[in-house]
């Protein structure tokens, strides 16, 4: 194994999303070296400050009414661009244009406002061979004069043949809701994700482009999951006062542009168990628990 590679910021460099597919073709990883030759991955920005502008934009496409409002999933936006990077960089397991999001955990210890100083520290916290092919967990912290105010984990999955699989590893996937109740539906307009790239910094090409999309054997571009949770959360039972706040969700299918999204779910004692549906697809495509774990 490789020395460790850290990765600093001050700031996220302006079409960074663009930039990082470019840094992944130069450094494209060819051969996959065993998981144990992979070195340890950070990047980090310090210093930083929620930027009403880009919040307003990210609230403003995900139809969240009050502008200056700090959702859960919102700092996510932030954290992306140090994914991408990570992923794109040679000592990554391998391409980031194989690499597809399966899994997501977010915790909220508590809402920060806009005239807080943060850090935000990402690494690769685990690697791990599964039957199918190879996941990646990347970790996010923000912190807050050293207070850990905000942390999420996201699996990234490279399909094929990585060797034996580690046992008892792998993640599960959610069981659909059999007897969930329609909680919202809206319209998924198309003309949004070269937008909203620039708001997540996810800028694959799939999520603006019919043509890129369909070379990669999808029916048509389709909406980042980010996206779609910023649309969803409005509509789940949540308090951002009270207690922490953690949302899990499992990535199973594409959100087509230009088709209705339906949201389905429970809530138990502040627990709200949802799937999220496209039409045409009668299986979810994003499924995932909310819940409110209230302080004494």
């Amino acid at each position: 194994m490789t020395g460790a590679i850290h990765v600093q910021y001050k700031k996220i460099p302006s079409l960074f999303f663009l930039r990082v597919p470019l840094y992944a073709l130069w450094g494209k990883t060819k051969h996959f070296n065993g998981k144990e030759s992979i070195p340890p991955i950070s990047a980090a920005m310090t210093g930083l400050k929620i930027n009403r502008k880009h919040l307003s934009r990210f609230n403003k496409i995900c139809t969240i009414n009050n502008s200056d409002e700090i959702s859960l999933i919102y700092p996510i936006t932030l954290v992306f661009p140090l994914f991408q990077r990570i992923l794109s960089l040679k000592q990554a397991p391998l391409s980031m244009f194989n690499v597809l999001g399966k899994n997501l955990k977010i915790t909220q210890y508590r809402n920060f406002g806009f005239e807080e100083n943060f850090d935000i520290f990402c690494e690769i916290s685990s690697i791990r061979i599964v039957s199918k092919g190879l996941e990646l967990d990347l970790s996010a912290v923000i912190q807050i004069a050293e207070e850990t105010v905000w942390t999420a984990t996201e699996t990234f999955f490279y399909r094929g043949q990585f060797g034996e699989p580690d046992k008892n590893l792998e993640k599960d996937a959610f069981e659909s809701i059999s007897d969930a109740k329609i909680l919202a539906e809206w319209f998924l307009p198309s003309g949004n994700g070269f937008g909203f790239a620039r708001i997540s910094g996810d800028g694959n090409g799939i999520h603006y482009s019919k043509f890129y999309a369909r070379l990669f054997g999808f029916e048509r571009d389709f909406a980042q999951p980010f996206l779609i949770l910023g649309n969803t959360l409005k509509y789940l039972n949540h308090s951002e006062i009270n207690g922490t706040i953690s949302l899990s969700v499992a990535f199973k299918g594409q959100f087509y542009y230009d088709k209705n999204v339906t949201i389905k779910g429970v809530e138990t004692n502040g627990r709200n168990r949802f799937d999220i549906y496209s039409d045409g697809n009668d299986n979810p495509c994003m499924s995932g628990i909310l819940n409110n774990e209230m302080r004494n």
